[in-house]
């Protein structure tokens, strides 16, 4: 048995379509899906009626994560989203999404534990009580995580970052953000389990990304219009590898300009923001000259 393993589409169904192609090209049949489906890339409805048609076709297994949960509180009145770089990018996205959508994600988990073909493994969008919690290799936090794991074999999202990681007889394995990846660029990550008789194998994928007609839908679809520099910054992050949200975020929030969109301008223009679609498509052409997107196929891997 052959399981994908997704997590942090975000909306980007360009590339959620390319990693569930490149995987049924390798002989997957089953997904598991790590949360973070929708909320900074144009036309989630896109990326959803994917989803459903996935869960139809296949067996899947799926948390939800933050941004779900963002979704089912402005539906239960607990928070207001408005146009603008604060909440912007998550109105855009609640408008165009139907009640069925927010019915499938209220029936999630945000942890679960499941087995595939009789191993048993836990999945998560973070950890099993926060579906916020970021930890990554090498912190004192994930030492936490192995602890509190009952499993051999922890699939989690949320960092963005593609890794597995091994304590004893224990792995934890992100799959990598499929829509929008960290320390990558022109690639959308996910992982392939093989599950056998012997153990569990993984092989950690890098599929081809164009992002030029991704940056073009974001604004003719209205979602930077409405999202403001929180939806620019997300191009940024897909275009460079790096986490351009977090860097003018912390830096409006210093400033106490959440709400305020000339304070989201200056801080764009601090942390050297591309901003205008030819901006850009300009950083995109530079990132094809001056980066080497070759990629070896890479090697099946033992988790357990």
């Amino acid at each position: 048995m052959r399981a994908a393993i997704l997590g942090d589409i975000h909306g980007n169904y360009r590339a959620f379509r390319s990693c569930v192609e490149d995987a049924l090209s390798l002989g997957a049949e089953c997904f598991v899906l790590l949360g973070d489906f929708v909320t900074d890339f144009s036309y989630p409805e896109r990326t959803m009626d994917m989803m459903h048609s996935l869960r139809k076709r296949y067996p899947c297994y799926a948390v939800r994560g933050n941004r779900e949960r963002y979704l089912l509180e402005h539906r239960e009145g607990k928070t207001a989203f408005v146009p603008g770089s604060k909440t912007g990018s998550l109105r855009y996205t609640y408008e165009r999404l139907r009640e069925e959508d927010l019915d499938y994600f209220a029936g999630l988990p945000i942890y679960d534990r499941i087995a595939i073909q009789g191993v048993p493994m836990e999945i998560a969008h973070a950890e099993r009580d926060n579906d916020s919690l970021v930890f990554q290799p090498g912190e004192q936090q994930m030492q936490n995580i192995f602890r509190s794991m009952e499993t051999k074999l922890l699939l989690t999202a949320h960092s963005h970052l593609q890794y597995i990681q091994r304590q004893a007889d224990k792995v934890i394995l992100n799959p990598g953000a499929a829509g929008v990846p960290m320390r990558m660029v022109g690639k959308c990550p996910y992982a392939l389990l093989e599950i056998a008789s012997a153990g569990v194998s993984c092989l950690l994928r890098q599929v081809d990304m164009d992002p030029e007609p991704i940056i073009r839908e974001q604004f003719d679809s209205g979602l930077v219009r409405e999202g403001g520099y929180w939806a620019i910054a997300i191009l940024n992050n897909l275009l460079t590898g790096k986490n351009r949200t977090i860097a003018i975020l912390n830096r409006v929030l210093a400033q106490n300009g959440a709400f305020q969109e000339e304070v989201w301008a200056r801080c764009a223009r601090e942390v050297g923001l591309a901003v205008t679609m030819e901006e850009l498509l300009a950083l995109w052409e530079q990132q094809k000259k001056c980066r080497d997107f070759q990629r070896e196929p890479g090697l099946w891997q033992t988790l357990v």
